[in-house]
């Protein structure tokens, strides 16, 4: 088996606890920040980016004519509304940006630890009469690999 490292770094906790008290300032400064759940988004009508260019001609109609709308209309709020969606889209970008890099980094990480384990459980295999202690590893690290029964779907009565 071929030694893979698709990546080398170190990256001590000191500097996980810093990088997570970073993020906690950045928390703490969108302390505006909504969290809803899956029914929640479900209820509400949805901006998606179809329809983005549709609320900027709205505003952009509002602003020019603010006379159209009635009294009861909050134009402020639609305008504060637009303003935060508009200066929250590039932290989300670069929010995104920083996850997927994160993930594509554990994604290399952990595909160099499973080759290295698959070495480590050939070595267990080659010596597993001759070490003492070696078959019992042996056997906890086969049943990873064993596959478990499946249950066969049951057929329905018509």
């Amino acid at each position: 088996m071929a030694n893979q490292n698709l990546i080398s770094a170190e990256f001590p906790i000191e500097k996980v606890q810093n990088i997570i008290n970073k993020i906690r300032e950045i928390r703490n400064e969108l302390n505006f920040l909504a969290k809803l759940n899956a029914e929640e988004k479900k209820e509400l009508i949805k901006l998606g980016n179809r329809l983005e260019p549709f609320v900027e001609k709205a505003k952009s109609v509002l602003d020019m004519h603010p006379e159209i709308m009635s009294p009861l209309f909050n134009a402020e709020e639609f305008r504060r509304d637009f303003q935060l969606m508009k200066n929250l889209m590039p932290i989300l970008e670069e929010l995104n940006s920083l996850r997927e890099a994160v993930e594509d980094t554990i994604f290399l990480s952990g595909s160099d630890c499973l080759s290295s384990a698959l070495e480590v459980y050939s070595a267990v295999q080659l010596n597993r009469d001759k070490i003492p202690g070696m078959d019992t590893a042996y056997q906890e690290m086969k049943e990873f690999f064993s596959k478990s029964k499946k249950k066969s779907p049951q057929n329905p009565q018509s």
